[in-house]
């Protein structure tokens, strides 16, 4: 509530709100451990892989990479790829 009528309120709340809903998605990104599952935020298209594929971590690399295998529901690899923790979400 505004009781000067200036607006203030408003921008603050809606301020504060951004921050919460940023902070929130922030700690769904959690550093992955080894077999983790882990869903891509992107297609990759040069792979056929597309966005929401699930994969599986298969090795912890330097700088922040992770290996990470995809699998076709008979378990046969359809790809290993090198990614960033950006590339992904822990499921």
């Amino acid at each position: 509530m505004d009781p000067r009528g200036t607006g203030k309120s408003a921008e603050i709340r809606d301020l504060l709100g951004a921050m919460m809903r940023e902070s929130g998605r922030l700690k769904t990104r959690s550093v992955p451990k080894l077999l983790d599952v882990v869903e891509l935020v992107a297609a990759r298209p040069e792979t056929g892989l597309k966005k929401g594929s699930l994969g599986t971590v298969v090795e912890n690399l330097t700088g922040g990479f992770f290996l990470v295998e995809f699998c076709d529901d008979d378990g046969r690899t359809l790809s290993v790829e090198t990614l960033s923790i950006g590339d992904f979400v822990v499921r």
